[in-house]
């Protein structure tokens, strides 16, 4: 029988400031799509967006901050929660990425997130486009980090599966 087998892919969510973003790969170094999505308040309407990702995309893993969602305050705690619901109701495994692993994407000794955003550039050269400019102290953050944030926790999640980064 001529089927395709199971594709191996892998959700890295992370929380923005107005919503979440995801990028789906399918390996270390296909990314098959992300998005931003705006959310009116974290709780039950988020579960259910994210219920709706998670049965659209199919992954079988999704790779997710814990640590990042714990240092904010009550809308990146409820996320962590809505993240959890959602995989639990699906019956999806969570990959435990730490903020060591994500630092480690960056060349540099104490990487911010648009360090970072720029060092996966250079691995998905089609994501350049998206990259926003250095934020200035005063600014507040672009949610289109968010979408790098949630493509790199997918690129660790790789790593910690075993797969290669580079």
């Amino acid at each position: 029988m001529g089927g395709e087998g199971i594709r191996v892919r892998i959700l890295g969510v992370a929380s923005t400031t107005h919503g979440f973003a995801y990028a789906l790969t399918e390996g270390p170094r296909r990314l098959v799509d992300w998005k931003t999505k705006g959310l009116p308040d974290f709780g039950k309407p988020s579960v259910k967006i994210l219920d709706d990702l998670l049965a659209r995309t199919r992954p079988l893993f999704v790779a997710f901050n814990r640590e990042a969602t714990h240092k904010k305050r009550r809308r990146g705690r409820s996320f962590g929660v809505a993240v959890k619901r959602a995989c639990d109701a699906r019956g999806i495994m969570i990959l435990a990425i730490t903020s060591q692993h994500i630092s480690s994407l960056s060349s540099r000794m104490r990487p911010n997130k648009w360090d970072i955003a720029d060092a996966i550039v250079t691995w998905f050269p089609t994501t350049a486009g998206s990259l926003p400019l250095r934020r200035k102290p005063w600014q507040s953050e672009d949610d289109r980090i968010g979408l790098f944030m949630a493509l790199a926790a997918a690129i660790c999640g790789w790593e910690v599966l075993g797969g290669q980064r580079r």
